[in-house]
């Protein structure tokens, strides 16, 4: 499975902050990692790759990242924030 950006997302980011917010008005703050994970998301890539490159920056086991990530990504589909390709 792959994720991206919805092209329907507004965003803006600073260091370590990002806020998204959907046509409709709803909005979401994302913090720390979170904001890195949205950065890669501007092409279709997979969870794996999105945990790799986390693992690799700050090192903690890739089990661990990878549920986080997921459960990022899956929240962020659910609202309307990312695209998945099944």
């Amino acid at each position: 499975m792959r994720w991206r950006r919805s092209p329907l997302v507004l965003w803006r980011a600073a260091p370590g902050y990002l806020v998204l917010a959907t046509v409709d008005g709803h909005t979401v703050e994302v913090e720390g990692s979170g904001a890195e994970v949205w950065a890669r998301l501007v092409s279709w890539i997979t969870q794996e790759q999105l945990t790799a490159a986390l693992v690799g920056r700050y090192g903690p086991e890739a089990r661990v990242v990878s549920s986080d990530v997921l459960s990022l990504l899956e929240a962020l589909s659910e609202a309307g924030y990312v695209d998945r390709d099944d």
